[in-house]
């Protein structure tokens, strides 16, 4: 660890997120996207941002209750990180979005990134650019 900017963890109890399909359209907004459901099987959420030298470290770790769940999250966000890349017009950006990776072990999925100030930062001037700075 370098030097941590931000670091939380938060236990989330099961009826907690139990509701959380009738607030999204009941089974028809779950059906939008396949994960949806493994939203409510989330026990554990950590989330830590860290500047290791010259680079900026993000990293995401989500506590499922069971393997599957973890399973359909990862899969779906890989899926939607090729997507990104796929329609992405700049190569910096696409580079970044390399660096993303997802990995699930067992019941837990964990999505890290790892770059470079200075290239973070170039793509975000460039998207400003690109989107009249509005992002």
């Amino acid at each position: 660890m370098g030097t941590p900017l931000v670091s939380l963890a938060v236990a989330i109890p099961p009826e907690t997120l139990a509701g959380l399909e009738n607030s999204m359209g009941g089974a028809q907004g779950f059906g939008m996207m396949p994960a949806m459901e493994s939203l409510q099987d989330i026990t554990v959420m950590a989330f830590l941002i860290d500047k290791l030298g010259q680079d900026l470290k993000v990293e995401a770790r989500l506590g499922f209750l069971n393997a599957d769940s973890a399973t359909e999250m990862g899969d779906t966000l890989d899926g939607l990180l090729k997507l990104a890349s796929a329609f992405s017009q700049d190569e910096s950006v696409r580079s970044l979005l390399k660096k993303l990776e997802i990995v699930v072990d067992g019941s837990t999925m964990t999505a890290s990134f790892q770059a470079p100030l200075a290239e973070i930062e170039e793509v975000t001037q460039t998207m400003g650019q690109n989107f009249g700075g509005q992002y």
